[in-house]
């Protein structure tokens, strides 16, 4: 399959796409067809012992293969652990405990954006406690209600989830 993969510290210039192995499915894991991930700035500065690597941990697909708790063909989008290689390939071995549906409302593009910045705004939320919260949260971005809404519905209860992102990408 096809990775990006950075080379050498630096920026983009040090990206290249290169051929490597492909994901073999395991247990408690979902392969996904990545239609979209993004990489941060950090990720072009990662130490030369670490490379080459695949950067971005941040993806929006389809699954690839049926699996326990994902239907093939479902979108979904995710911020995979920072432990591995990263998703910026043509398919991504993502755990399936951090795996949502993607929103309808948004595009690969959309959702593989936004969560990194959406784990920065539920960070901000909890450390700040409710008064706090409940402040921020009138004055925040669609995107950022979102993401709190994210986490405030897990998988059992999507249909919330894509209730509050759709609410929100409207606001």
């Amino acid at each position: 399959m096809r990775a990006i993969r950075l080379h050498a510290p630096g920026g983009i210039e040090n990206l290249r796409l290169d051929e490597v192995d492909a994901r073999q499915p395991r247990p408690g894991h979902v392969l996904v067809r990545v239609y979209a991930a993004a990489i941060t700035r950090g990720e072009l500065e990662w130490p030369t012992e670490r490379l080459p690597a695949i950067p971005s941990y941040e993806l929006s697909g389809v699954v690839a293969e049926d699996t326990n708790e994902f239907s093939a063909g479902e979108e979904v989008s995710a911020l995979t652990p920072f432990d591995r290689d990263g998703v910026a390939a043509d398919y991504a071995l993502v755990p399936a405990e951090v795996l949502g549906p993607k929103p309808h409302s948004l595009s690969h593009i959309q959702a593989a954006a936004l969560p990194m910045p959406g784990l920065s705004a539920w960070q901000t939320s909890t450390s700040c406690g409710p008064r706090s919260m409940a402040k921020w949260s009138c004055a925040s971005s669609s995107s950022r209600r979102f993401w709190c809404a994210w986490e405030a519905f897990p998988r059992e209860r999507h249909s919330a989830f894509q209730a509050a992102a759709s609410a929100s990408s409207t606001a």
